[in-house]
C-alpha cells in the first residue's frame, strides 16, 4: 500500500450536539458572544472552533478531551494562522517552535492589533463524584449515558455507512454491540499482523474479532500486514498522528493501516460528492477508567507510567489526551471520520468512585454489569490486550514489529524532527506533562 507524502488537509469534522434538543451541527457562532463558556457547557462532541469577528478578534475552542486539535501561530505580518494539523502550519511557513495549542475544554480570544489573549475554561469532569455505591447502581447511570448517547447518534449516523474498528476486547466490543442495537448494520474492521490466510491463534485480537462479528451477524474487513510493510506508514503516522512517543505511534501504525485500507479498497467506490464513511471507535475508554500498564519486551519497559493512585492516574491520563492525535486525526488523512462515542459520555465515566477503579477487574466487572450477556463470554473473559500488542498469550504487534527492527523511541524522535524540518529543542517544548504547549500571556506568543 502506498501512503502519500505530507500535504495540507481539509479541517477535520466537528461533531457537536445539544444533548438539550438532540441537534447536531458542525460549527459554532462564537464571535462576538457575552459568554462563551455558557454556550459551551451545555455542549458535547469533538470540535475545534477558530473563527474571526469584525473587529479583528479571532475566537477558538476545543473540545472538553481535546478529541480534535487546534493550533494556531502568529506569522511576522501579524497574520493569524490555524489548523487541526501541526504540519499544516509547518507547510504555510510557520516553524515548528512558533506554533501554540488551545487546550482541551478552553475558549480563548486572540486579538493583534489590541495585543489581547485571553484563555478560558469552560469544563470540568466530575472527577469521583459518585458516592460509593453497589455496582448495579453504578452501572445504570454508566447504561444510561451510552443509551443516551446513541440516541442521539442515530440521527448523525442515518444514511452514513458505518464501520466499527473491532479489537476482540471489551471497549470497541461494547461500542459495536451498541451500533448494533441502536444504529442497525455496520462493517466491522480488524487490524492484523501477519500473512493472510495463516493459522489465527486463539489468543490473537483476530479470534476474537471474528467471534464478535458472527455474534453481530456483521461483515468483518480483516487488514492483514506483514511487519516489514509497517514501516510504510511510519511517516504518515508521525505526521498525521503529531506524536513522536512510542504508545502513540504504536497506535497509529494500527489505525494507519486500517485507514490505507479503507481508502484503497472502500473509498475509490465513493462518489465524490457522497459524505465520507463513519468510524466508530472504542477509544478514551481506557483513560476514563485508568486501565493502562507498563508492557516489557526484551528487556525494556514500554509505555511506563506515573506512579499514582487510580484516581489520580485517571486525571493524569485523561488530560494526555490532549496531544496525539493516533486516531482522528490518522483516519481524517485516509478519508474518513471518526466518532468517539465514550469521549460523548465522559462524565458518566470520570464520576465513578476511585475504590471502584482500584480494584481488580474493576472495567470488566464494569462492563458485565452495563452489558450482561450481550458480549459473548469468551471476551469478557479474555486477558487484557493493548491493540499494538495483538495477542493475550505474547508481546507482538506494532510494538515488537518496530523494535525488533531496532525502531525504537530516539528513531521516531529523531524522524519527527526530520519531517517536521526542526531542531530537537523544538520538539521537545511541544509536549509537556501530557500536552500540547499553551500560551499563557499575550507576549509568550510571540517569544
Amino acid at each position: 500500500m502506498s501512503c502519500d507524502p505530507p500535504r495540507q488537509q481539509a479541517p477535520v469534522t466537528n461533531f457537536i450536539v445539544d444533548p438539550t434538543t438532540g441537534d447536531w451541527c458542525h460549527q459554532l457562532d462564537l464571535a462576538g458572544a457575552a459568554d462563551p463558556s455558557a454556550i459551551l457547557h451545555r455542549l458535547r462532541g469533538q470540535f475545534a472552533i477558530h473563527q474571526r469577528d469584525d473587529q479583528g478578534g479571532h475566537w477558538f475552542a476545543r473540545d472538553p478531551l481535546g478529541v480534535n486539535k487546534l493550533f494556531f501561530a502568529v506569522d511576522d505580518a501579524g497574520h493569524v494562522h490555524s489548523g487541526n494539523y501541526l504540519w499544516d502550519l509547518v507547510h504555510a511557513g510557520i516553524e515548528l517552535a512558533r506554533i501554540w495549542s488551545v487546550p482541551s475544554g478552553y475558549w480563548a480570544y486572540l486579538n493583534v492589533a489590541q495585543r489581547t489573549w485571553r484563555l478560558e475554561r469552560y469544563s470540568r469532569l466530575p472527577y469521583g463524584g459518585r458516592e460509593a455505591q453497589p455496582l448495579t447502581h453504578l452501572a445504570g447511570d454508566v447504561r444510561k449515558g451510552l443509551g443516551d448517547t446513541f440516541e442521539r447518534l442515530r440521527t448523525l449516523c442515518t444514511g452514513r455507512r458505518l464501520f466499527v474498528t473491532l479489537s476482540g476486547g471489551l471497549d470497541s466490543s461494547t461500542i459495536a454491540v451498541l451500533t448494533r442495537e441502536w444504529l442497525g448494520p455496520f462493517e466491522g474492521v480488524t487490524f492484523s499482523l501477519g500473512a493472510e490466510g495463516r493459522t489465527v491463534g486463539e489468543g490473537e485480537d483476530l479470534h476474537f474479532a471474528r467471534r464478535l462479528a458472527r455474534h453481530l451477524d456483521v461483515p468483518l474487513h480483516e487488514i492483514h500486514f506483514e511487519p516489514d510493510q509497517l514501516v510504510s506508514l511510519l511517516d504518515p503516522v508521525l505526521v498525521r498522528g503529531q506524536d513522536w512517543r512510542d504508545f502513540n505511534v504504536h497506535c497509529g501504525l494500527v489505525n494507519a493501516a486500517i485507514g490505507a485500507y479503507l481508502r484503497e479498497r472502500i473509498l475509490q467506490d465513493t462518489a465524490s460528492d457522497d459524505e465520507p464513511p463513519l468510524l466508530l471507535t472504542g477509544d478514551t475508554m481506557n483513560e476514563l477508567v485508568a486501565d493502562y500498564s507498563p508492557v516489557p519486551y526484551r528487556g525494556q519497559t514500554y509505555y511506563p507510567l506515573p506512579r499514582l493512585k487510580a484516581g489520580r492516574l485517571r486525571r493524569f491520563l485523561v488530560a494526555g489526551l490532549d496531544s496525539g492525535d493516533r486516531e482522528v486525526g490518522i483516519f481524517h488523512h485516509f478519508g474518513c471520520d471518526t466518532l468517539q462515542p465514550y469521549a460523548h459520555c465522559a462524565e458518566v465515566y470520570t464520576a465513578l468512585p476511585e475504590p471502584l477503579l482500584e480494584s481488580d477487574g474493576a472495567k470488566s466487572a464494569l462492563a458485565r454489569a452495563v452489558m450482561g450477556d450481550r458480549i459473548p463470554a469468551e471476551i469478557y473473559d479474555r486477558p487484557k490486550v493493548r491493540a499494538q500488542i495483538g495477542d493475550s498469550t505474547q508481546v507482538g504487534g506494532t510494538l515488537a514489529a518496530l523494535v525488533d527492527r531496532g525502531v525504537v523511541g530516539d528513531d521516531l524522535h529523531r524522524r519527527f524532527c526530520e519531517l517536521f524540518h526542526t531542531e530537537p529543542t523544538a520538539v521537545d517544548r511541544l509536549i509537556h506533562a501530557g500536552r500540547y504547549r499553551v500560551p499563557t500571556s499575550f507576549d509568550l506568543i510571540f517569544s
